[in-house]
Parts: structure tokens; sequence; C-alpha cells
């Protein structure tokens, strides 16, 4: 094959070396497309100068710095496929598929086939030689790992609930647990000196771990860490979290009740028992991983002290999966976990504590308590709505 590079402007070949550099890595997997590039990853790493043109959007600046050339290059070559494909929105509805002006760009009608079209040009640019397009010296360069940086990810990965390492390159650091279904990469810093990249492709909600982190999410729904101390409580969080969300407790309550279930016991009352104790300290261990080991309201961390507290009962609950789910409850203090069971406490989907008019002000102050806006979770997630309302309609009592 002819090279026609010199065809490329200068920004389309930068932009293409780097996706063909993404490529060589083997980041991109085709059956995980919301792994692909991010529009912001890609402008990020093409390290564009402060004051380089900016459009409103990441996808509009990265227009702007070759993505458009790039496009419209490889639209005049037939049997070229087409490569922009493999950048993606991070975000939003439309969270691992190409921006609207892809199939734009190429002439291809939203009719519900242009998804399938978009995969398949994806995997032939997976495949597709394209050495004889970029020459040694057109290679994108980026920052690579050396075996001591890696030796300290991995330090941190087995020390905070990532103790397997699934690979290890200059590229990208890959651990997983036995523990949960969670998996954790770590990507060189986009300059020297600066901080790891770290995503889970599978594990928990983003939003989950940028509670406690806001100031290591990055512009893609990933987060950075700089220093093996910050990646380890990154990770020791992350970890917490998969081993809560959404359905480990449930997964794990399932694997010991075949356990239970092919032992002899004496009655049918015996095994229901057993089951109800395993199930419920699965619930509580899940609560603990969630709240970080902390009431849900006043931050105590005294195990001993911290009860798990179901917001729809044990006994009400219609599924296994519903008993334990993390967000059928709360992490509190002993004397809180009481009020809320018999429906002297309960909250709004805000988190703000809503308290039975049998607690007087006198009671609220015995209890280290007031009955103004002194109670509130220390967070609460769309999730846990759906049980707070049950628990205000049939348990609560105003």
């Amino acid at each position: 094959m002819k090279s026609t590079q010199t065809e490329l402007s200068p920004q389309g070949q930068k932009l293409l070396a780097l996706l063909v550099s993404e490529i060589n890595k083997g980041r991109l997997n085709i059956n995980a497309p919301e792994d692909f590039l991010g529009y912001g990853e890609a402008l990020d790493l093409l390290n564009l100068p402060p004051d380089a043109p900016r459009g409103e959007t990441d996808g509009q600046t990265l227009q702007l710095h070759g993505l458009n050339d790039l496009a419209r290059w490889i639209k005049t070559r037939e049997k070229f496929p087409k490569v922009t494909g493999l950048i993606v929105w991070k975000k939003g509805p439309e969270k691992g598929t190409p921006g609207g002006g892809y199939f734009k760009e190429y002439n291809i009608p939203r009719n519900g086939k242009e998804y399938a079209w978009w995969l398949d040009e994806c995997r032939k640019a997976l495949v597709f030689d394209w050495s004889p397009i970029l020459p040694a010296e057109k290679k994108f360069d980026v920052c690579k790992m050396n075996s001591l940086e890696r030796s300290l990810i991995e330090r941190a990965g087995y020390s905070n609930g990532w103790e397997n390492v699934q690979s290890s390159t200059p590229e990208r650091v890959v651990m997983f647990s036995a523990r949960h279904k969670a998996e954790a990469h770590v990507l060189p810093s986009i300059n020297p000196g600066g901080p790891w990249r770290v995503n889970f492709p599978r594990g928990p909600q983003p939003a989950e771990i940028v509670r406690c982190f806001p100031e290591m999410q990055d512009s893609e729904g990933g987060f950075h860490a700089q220093g093996e101390a910050a990646l380890g409580k990154l990770l020791h969080r992350a970890a917490e979290l998969a081993m809560s969300l959404p359905t480990h407790a449930a997964d794990r309550y399932a694997e010991e009740v075949a356990k239970i279930e092919a032992q002899t016991l004496e009655s049918t009352e015996a095994i229901r028992l057993v089951k109800q104790r395993v199930g419920q300290n699965l619930f509580r261990q899940a609560l603990m991983d969630y709240w970080g080991g902390a009431c849900a309201i006043t931050g105590l961390s005294i195990p001993e002290l911290l009860r798990a507290s179901h917001a729809k009962p044990w006994a009400n609950c219609v599924t296994d999966t519903e008993r334990l789910d993390v967000f059928n409850g709360f992490l509190l203090a002993a004397h809180l976990d009481a009020l809320f069971d018999c429906g002297l406490l309960s909250f709004d989907d805000w988190g703000h504590g809503l308290f039975s008019s049998r607690i007087t002000e006198d009671h609220a102050l015995l209890l280290g308590m007031n009955r103004g806006s002194s109670v509130k979770l220390r967070w609460i997630s769309p999730e846990h709505r759906t049980y707070l309302d049950w628990h205000r309609r049939l348990v609560f009592q105003p």
C-alpha cells in the first residue's frame, strides 16, 4: 500500500497516530465500546497548548484539532475503516457511542441500523494494518510506566482489595480480586511526573466513588491518583464498593444457601434460621463496606456499636436480592437503629431525618439530637428512595 499520509493535515496525522497507538496497546475492546477513547481523553492525550482554539464541548474542540480532517480524509479512501468511531461519548444517554456527527460525516441514516454499521467499522479498524500509513517518526509518543512504577501500583492493589494482577505492561496494569467481580485499570500519566489514570470498567459506579474523592475525578468519568498513597485510598474505597454493589451480597448468599441445603439439619425451621443468620451477616458486611465502616448519620466507626438496619424488613421482602440489597437499609449507631427499626425515625428522599410525633424535643435532646436539621444521612442514592418510601408508608409512625 502506498502511503498517502502527506495528504492528511498535521493535526489529523497526530490524531490518527494516537488512535493507532491505543489500538496497538490492546485497550480498545470491541465487546466494551464504553471503554473506547473519550473525546476529553483524546484531547488530554493530544496535549494541546493552553492557547489552542477550543469549542463549547470536548467534541467540538476535537473537531478543530484533527477529528474533522481525519474523518474527511478517511471518507475519500474507500478501503479504509472509519477509525474515528473509536472515539465515543463517556457520559449521558449516548455513553459508549460516537457523536451524531460521525454518522452524518459518512452519510449513514439514523434508522436503527447505524450502530451495527459503526461496530463493524470499529472491528475493521482494530485489525487494519495501519503501519504503511504511519511512518515510524509519526508514531504517537505517550508516557510509559517503568518496572518500579508498576511494582508500586501492584503493591497498592495487593494491600487494598486487588490482590491479583491480570496483566502488567508499560501501558496498563490490570488488577482484580477473588472477593468481587470488578477490575481496576491503572494507566500511565499523560505527562511525565503526573498522576496515574485509574478506571474501573467492571466495578462500582463512579458516582459512588466520587462522594469520597471528588478531587480525583477526571473529565471522562475516571480518576487520577498522584502517588502510591492516593492510589491506595482510591483502590481501597473502590474495592469496598465492589463488595457491596450491586448484588454482591445476594450472590454470596446464594452460594452459602446451596452449602446449607446440602447439609443434614434437624428441621425446616432450623434451615430457615441458619439461612436468615447467614443472610443478615452478609447484609451487615455489605453495609459496612458501602458506608466505609461508619454510621450513615454520625460517622461513628466503632463496629460493635453499629447495626445493619433494614428499611423494608427481611420478612417483608419478596426476594433474596431485595433482602440483601445494600440500598435497602443503613448502617446506624445502635440508638438510631432502634428508632429507625420501630418507626420513630425515617428519612425523606433527600436524607433528612423525620421524627415521629412521639419523640419530643426533650427526648431528642436526651438522645443527643434535636428535631431540626442535625439528623441527616451522610449521602443518599436514588436507589435508596424506593425502600425509604416503603418505610415511610408502612413502618414510620408520623
